[in-house]
């Protein structure tokens, strides 16, 4: 006959030790699966008993089993259980089991903290207490297999930051589960590639030790043929970590070239991806498996021209393999968890970044609603995800003027510039820049939306992607604006904000607001006047300064400047033109001209023109035209005709720019 709840509870109170040995163990039988009775034995005060017998210095082996075995089966997927057992004492009698003499005792208490450690309540740091690193990393090589796979599990869930992965790793944990995965045993090896995938996630240096092991990609690739989804899963989730290295092959091979370096990390990619995508439809590992495809098919910054075209083609066998029709049925499944739903929309961003008819696929699948909505997700990352997902489907003409106007997308969008969090506000500001492009109807609503005060004060902000973001929607907002447009951005921007900017430690920073400057001065003349008052008359030696710079100086940088000259001499009036000449740049421009930037040379050229420009409204023209003669601008552009004889958008320009000064002989 199955004792009541209320029973047991008083043979836990037990003198006698057998009564107490039954009780637990029929506690335990009784809550196993059955989260009713976990429940009722949580509100009847069973698991601080169970914990007190656990952490008694007289419960004899037996019963310590059963009771590291009975707070396990409380904690199994039960965050009410794991809550119980922290409030009675955490998890200390349990990591004492570790140095149990009694192996059998061993077994139940590293199986218990497995349960623990699977919920996001678990004390991560107590873990990394000396005694109990070193333990669980020294049951990493015991010869009960059990024990050995399960301490793994453990460490596995024990690696949320790098100064908790470097301390598994400086402690042994790393030399120990590469051999765990050397096994020719496929449970210790699932269970050695559930622990690495965790500690070189975002470790670049852990994974580059992992590679100095001769054979390690090679097991893990291995295991990707295995029946188990979840293996398959966690090679891939480690695979995918390795593959994006730079120095992908293993390092103990220094006379590996390049090209065979890439050529390593692009091949497991290729054996990762279809695996990866056939997951997408596995009940049990789903929802981890966006976040993992959109790592593996993520072009990185700054990619070379090959890298570019191998990520396309990357990004075709995903599509070829119907990863976007997988991907979208989530979106239509309004029971999809935040995690699978911010890491398919992370991938569908990525997959549509680079292919027009990624972007066509995604939007014929009807789920831009979707998408729409959740920009207004309460899980922040959601939200930013989508914010990504917007973004690449903005870099689309086609949906720019259609789909995502039928959607109304501004309006979220616009919200999320003041969201709490930084990653949202970052990645919203990101997919406005698209937004406002010159061609886009969504320009005026982001103006009306009266987003030019938020997007000045984040142009200001600490992080330098912001910054960026902020200044780039600025640039594109002045992008032939109307003069009333630019003199709001004028009054929301003081010069004082500007000055900084110029000079910030993020090169694409100074590009962008270079850029901003430069479209700020096309227009009418009365545009280019007022942005030399706005900016107190410093705009032009600011931009001496940047031209006076070496020649290796960035050429992207000189040429937004240069450009910039341009625009004031040739919008401006004749005060403005007057301007450019008394500053120093006409001394500048025999430099300019002989510039390894060909797009700086050309537009040397343009300066000159736009300085000599003739008409009844320019009066100084011929006096210019002697000053520039007079500083031997003339002859150097003879001299770069010669030179850059094939180089057409130079020689056309140079060509106007000596026909002027004959005109004026």
């Amino acid at each position: 006959m199955v004792a009541k709840p209320e029973e047991l509870m008083q043979y836990l109170r037990s003198q006698d030790s057998d009564t107490k040995l039954r009780a637990v163990r029929d506690i335990k039988n009784q809550v196993i699966g059955n989260k009713n009775k976990k429940l009722s034995f949580i509100k009847l005060g069973a698991v601080p008993q169970v914990m007190e017998l656990l952490a008694s210095e007289t419960s004899e082996s037996k019963l310590l089993v059963q009771c590291a075995a009975t707070v396990g089966s409380f904690a199994y997927g039960l965050d009410d259980g794991v809550k119980a057992i922290l409030d009675s004492g955490g998890v200390t009698p349990l990591l004492k089991t570790l140095s149990s003499n009694d192996e059998s005792v061993v077994e139940a208490g590293v199986r218990s903290l497995k349960m623990i450690y699977q919920s996001p309540l678990a004390p991560k740091a107590m873990i990394f207490s000396l005694d109990a690193l070193q333990r669980l990393v020294q049951l990493l090589s015991s010869e009960n297999r059990g024990v050995a796979e399960v301490a793994a599990r453990v460490l596995a869930r024990c690696c949320e930051s790098q100064e908790q992965q470097n301390a598994i790793a400086c402690a042994g944990g790393l030399e120990s589960l590469l051999g765990l995965l050397a096994s020719i045993e496929q449970t210790r090896q699932e269970a050695a590639v559930d622990a690495l995938a965790a500690l070189t996630a975002g470790n670049r240096a852990i994974a580059q030790q992992v590679l100095q092991h001769a054979g390690v990609v090679d097991r893990v690739i291995s295991l990707l043929k295995q029946r188990n989804p979840q293996t398959r899963f966690l090679a891939c989730t480690c695979l995918t970590t390795l593959s994006t290295l730079d120095d992908m092959p293993a390092l103990a091979q220094p006379s590996t070239s390049s090209a065979d370096v890439e050529s390593a990390g692009q091949s497991v990619q290729r054996a990762v991806l279809p695996v990866l995508v056939k997951l997408l439809g596995e009940a049990g590992v789903k929802d981890q498996v966006p976040r993992v495809l959109s790592r593996l098919i993520a072009m990185p910054p700054g990619a070379s021209d090959s890298q570019k075209e191998y990520y396309v083609q990357l990004h075709s066998a995903a599509t070829d393999a119907d990863a976007i029709g997988k991907l979208v049925t989530f979106l239509h499944d309004d029971k999809s968890s935040p995690q699978l739903l911010q890491g398919t929309l992370s991938a569908l961003a990525t997959l549509c970044e680079q292919r027009e008819d990624c972007r066509s696929q995604l939007i014929k699948a009807r789920v831009l609603p979707r998408i729409v909505r959740a920009l207004d997700d309460a899980d922040s990352q959601v939200r930013a995800a989508a914010c990504s997902c917007v973004r690449s489907l903005s870099r689309s003409v086609k949906s720019l003027r259609n789909s995502l106007v039928e959607a109304n997308v501004a309006d979220p969008l616009l919200r999320l510039l003041t969201d709490a969090e930084p990653a949202v506000v970052n990645m919203a500001s990101a997919a406005i820049c698209n937004l406002v492009l010159d061609f886009s109807p969504f320009k005026d609503v982001v103006l009306q939306g009266g987003c030019i005060p938020k997007l000045v004060e984040l142009s200001g902000a600490m992080d330098s992607d912001l910054r960026l973001n902020a200044i780039w929607a600025l640039q594109n907002l002045a992008f032939k604006a109307a003069s009333e447009v630019k003199k709001s951005l004028m009054q929301a921007m003081p010069w004082s904000t500007v000055a900084p900017l110029l000079d910030d430690h993020q090169l694409e920073v100074q590009e962008k607001t270079l850029s901003l400057l430069r479209n700020m001065c096309h227009g009418k003349p009365a545009d280019t006047r007022q942005v030399l008052d706005w900016s107190d008359h410093e705009l032009l030696p600011v931009l001496i300064k940047k031209l006076r710079g070496p020649s290796a100086a960035p050429p992207k940088i000189k040429v937004q400047a240069v450009i910039t000259v341009v625009n004031v001499a040739g919008t401006g009036s004749e005060a403005e033109k007057e301007a450019v000449m008394a500053s120093g740049v006409p001394r500048l421009i025999s430099a300019l001209l002989l510039d390894p930037a060909e797009e700086v040379r050309a537009n040397a050229a343009w300066i000159v023109i736009n300085l000599c420009q003739k008409g009844d409204e320019f009066p100084g023209a011929a006096d210019r035209v002697q000053s520039l003669r007079d500083l031997g601008i003339e002859a150097e552009l003879q001299r770069v005709l010669h030179k850059d004889a094939e180089v057409l958008n130079v020689v056309e320009r140079v060509k106007t720019a000596i026909a002027l000064f004959k005109r004026s002989s």
